[in-house]
């Protein structure tokens, strides 16, 4: 198969790499803290194989994910569909399978403690495209879970430490609220298209109220760490206190505001880009913490 200089930059586009970069960021702050806030990790070839094993997954995820979805694609964003459009889905299949093979060539240089995680993300990638994202609530819940994997594959580095849990639920409760947030946005083209997502299984009013419950256990999960330190070791975190308070809190503020305000779907967008920009915030936040 001959690729061209466009094709490999549209393989390039469409393996969104903002988002794999996020996710090595995250991997590279998890195995921070399981080194004890130390950056051993940085000598250490494990986590270099893990990081490109990472990519290669995440890259090849979203590669599956848009041959699945080009046609709904068209409809929810027809100016930033490239799958069927200007990549064949015959290269973008042949690139998967490619990209997905390497990523088992890697793992099965590293601990077989790794090998559950990274055979594990793509086949649930794969369930995911194919089957799970149509369904409400299941496939905003497997895709939630797979973003807080980075921390978890870091804290397998040396160390599992109270920070890891707070930053992989963090993790997950921002990336699932997302999740909720893109399947309002794109609800004009699932239901074209017969997907059975949270929107269109209870309407965008409920979808709206149980949008608001999860940003208040948001919230909740934000103050737990310093109820946890305070009552269990006796410790006052005031650098995450303040922190959070000045950082996170009000970007979750606005969130709510913009969830308050929303009406069509097309109001929503804005949520959804300030949710990862909370998560690299909370993340910075969750360093204070005693490790």
């Amino acid at each position: 198969m001959f690729l061209s200089r466009k094709d490999l930059f549209r393989f390039y586009v469409i393996s969104r790499p903002r988002n794999i970069v996020i996710a090595l960021a995250v991997f590279a702050f998890a195995s921070y803290v399981s080194g004890l806030g130390t950056f051993k990790f940085i000598e250490d070839r494990r986590f270099y194989l893990q990081a490109l094993t990472m990519a290669a997954i995440m890259a090849g995820g979203y590669w599956i994910n848009d041959v699945f979805d080009h046609k709904i694609d068209r409809i929810n964003k027809p100016e930033k569909t490239i799958v069927g459009r200007h990549i064949s889905t015959k290269k973008t299949l042949t690139g998967y399978w490619a990209v997905n093979i390497f990523a088992t060539v890697l793992t099965v240089f590293l601990p077989v403690k790794f090998w559950m995680i990274n055979f594990g993300t793509m086949a649930a990638l794969f369930v995911y495209a194919a089957y799970l994202k149509r369904y409400a609530v299941w496939g905003n819940l497997t895709i939630a879970v797979l973003t807080a994997l980075p921390v978890i594959t870091g804290a397998m580095l040396y160390h599992f430490k109270p920070v890891h849990l707070w930053a992989a639920v963090l993790a997950f409760w921002v990336n699932f609220i997302r999740e909720i947030v893109k399947d309002v946005e794109d609800v004009r083209g699932d239901l074209t298209h017969g997907l059975q997502t949270l929107p269109i299984k209870i309407g965008l009013r409920s979808t709206k109220t149980f949008l608001f419950v999860n940003y208040f256990i948001l919230f909740v999960h934000l103050s737990f760490p310093a109820f946890f330190y305070y009552y269990w070791d006796g410790v006052t975190v005031v650098s995450y206190l303040i922190l959070t308070t000045v950082l996170v809190v009000p970007i979750w503020g606005i969130c709510l505001k913009e969830l308050i305000f929303a009406i069509k779907p097309a109001d929503y967008k804005r949520q959804s880009k300030l949710l990862k920009f909370m998560m690299a915030l909370g993340l910075i936040c969750l360093l204070s913490l005693p490790i």
